[in-house]
């Protein structure tokens, strides 16, 4: 086990020495730890041999992946021996102290400000090495911040990745890298189960903003105006500055949610066919500083957009379910009966009884 600390990072000759030592003495596997982040989950931070690796795997944790690991363990599935539930309880605090060198994501990198640069005058490479640096940098964030959101929320929040991405995290980089040249963006998109829609940020680094969003599905209301106040009910009054999109067949329309707020069929254009999905977004100042201590630190307001917009836009949101059809009992004369709900149903043996009591 090769374990680093603080911004110490791993070293490729050393990693593969020890999968050398390992394999002559026939251990199962090195394990590394460091506060470096893959940006995916089960590969190594560090470029090793790929015929190393064959006769010796190489299993890596970030040290806020260990924390997050631990925090699940403690209280959500819970330590049964006490002894056991306290060593955890230390290890964690021991871990979260800031002198324990299993710092926060707290640094864009080296290349940073070369990028920020090439922004500003709009030539940014796609093939520049500064440039995958960024992109690669930015997966790290978003893995980051993903497990961070998970240990608050207690859950597992996944970073969207395609297959291929998955396989082959060059694919990503190479990805960001493109849309970094020819957008001046970088994208992602976060799954946090038990939510209606995957959230998804995109960081406009020349316009300084960050667009965070999620397409939300529409309630299955016969009305668009049912849908949309659906839609707008769980959402705090105070949500100014959102805008909702309505999507409907081959046709889209936006507008604030005050606007929808204040009449949703006035909102709508005239005979707008029926709405299938909402997209709800807002969008943030993006500070463009290198680091955490910084004011305006890219990092910082990362997070700070992504936590807001799940606070009061995502998490209010839930899923629409059809209710259960309604019951309608069959006379003898073949003549559909009055229409009773769940409650009156339900109640309806107590009624009985007392008109039968009466009745005697």
């Amino acid at each position: 086990m090769e374990v680093k600390t603080q911004t110490n990072g791993l070293d490729k000759d050393q990693v593969e020495s020890y999968m050398d030592v390992a394999r002559e003495n026939e251990f199962d596997a090195v394990i590394t730890i460091s506060n470096e982040i893959p940006p995916v989950l089960g590969t190594h931070p560090v470029d090793l041999d790929k015929r190393k690796l064959r006769a010796m795997p190489v299993y890596h944790f970030s040290w806020v992946r260990l924390i997050s690991l631990a925090v699940a363990s403690k209280e959500v599935h819970g330590i049964e021996d006490e002894e056991q539930a306290w060593i955890l309880s230390e290890l964690i605090r021991y871990l979260e102290h800031e002198n324990s060198g299993a710092l926060e994501f707290e640094d864009m990198g080296s290349s940073w400000t070369a990028v920020t640069d090439a922004v500003r005058t709009g030539i940014v490479r796609r093939g520049d090495g500064d440039v995958a640096d960024v992109a690669a940098k930015f997966d790290g964030l978003v893995r980051y911040m993903a497990l961070k959101l998970g240990q608050k929320l207690r859950v597992d929040v996944e970073p969207m990745l395609s297959q291929r991405e998955r396989a082959n995290p060059n694919v990503r980089t190479e990805a960001l890298a493109r849309e970094l040249a020819e957008d001046h963006t970088m994208s992602a998109k976060i799954r946090i189960p038990g939510t209606a829609a995957d959230l998804e940020f995109r960081c406009d680094m020349r316009a300084r903003r960050i667009h965070v969003f999620s397409k939300v599905p529409a309630s299955g209301h016969a009305r668009n105006e049912t849908r949309v106040n659906w839609l707008l009910r769980p959402l705090a009054e105070t949500s100014g500055d959102v805008i909702i999109e309505a999507h409907a067949a081959r046709r889209q329309h936006a507008a604030t949610i005050a606007e929808f707020r204040e009449d949703p069929k006035d909102a709508l254009p005239e005979a707008f066919p029926e709405i299938k999905s909402f997209t709800v977004s807002r969008v943030y100042d993006l500070g463009m500083s290198r680091r955490t201590s910084a004011k305006t630190s890219f990092i910082n307001s990362v997070i700070a957009a992504v936590d807001d917009f799940y606070i009061n836009l995502l998490q209010p949101q839930k899923v629409w379910t059809r209710p259960a059809p309604r019951y309608k009992p069959i006379s003898r004369s073949g003549q559909e009966e009055e229409t009773y709900s769940s409650e009156e149903i339900s109640g309806a043996g107590a009624h009985e009884s007392d008109t039968m009591e009466g009745e005697v």
